[in-house]
């Protein structure tokens, strides 16, 4: 019994072990890189969602986990940006790399098109939005303008 006990352990210390090169040139970056993005908001935690705020609450409460607007968008954004950059550069190094990966890469552009085109979308939309609010104002002061003259006018006959 001790021995499958210690088999799985024995497989995961070969895997971290193996002296691939290819292996540690595009895991240690992408390790790497999680570690970071894992301080980073594990100081966005401490810093918004339970930091002490002078002036009130936390005006971005409603967000998601208490943060700033876009955090998590633009820190998936810029991962799947440095993922890809490190494939391709690999990939000059080994082109059989790209190859094999050649399905990650298409699904990197299907959702930065996506995301960015529902983005351009949205902010379309937001500003149609906007500038309809603001064309109403404006024809309705207008409208307003106009009727004041005829309510002189009519003020006028009587007195």
């Amino acid at each position: 019994m001790n021995t499958l006990n210690i088999i799985p352990l024995t497989n995961t210390v070969k895997i971290f072990s193996t002296s691939d090169p290819e292996f540690w040139l595009l895991y240690g970056p992408v390790l790497l890189w999680l570690v970071l993005v894992a301080i980073l908001f594990i100081y966005l935690l401490r810093k918004f969602t339970f930091g002490k705020w002078q002036e009130g609450e936390n005006p971005y409460k409603n967000e998601t986990f208490g943060m700033p607007r876009g955090v998590f968008r633009g820190t998936l954004t810029l991962s799947l940006l440095v993922f890809v950059l490190l494939f391709e550069t690999l990939s000059l190094i080994s082109p059989d790399l790209e190859a094999r990966s050649e399905h990650l890469f298409t699904a990197f552009e299907l959702m930065i098109a996506f995301y960015f085109g529902s983005k351009v979308m949205h902010h379309l939309t937001a500003s149609d939005k906007k500038k309809n609010r603001d064309v109403a104002q404006v024809i309705q002061t207008r409208e307003e303008k106009r009727k004041q003259p005829e309510a002189e006018d009519k003020d006028d006959a009587v007195g």
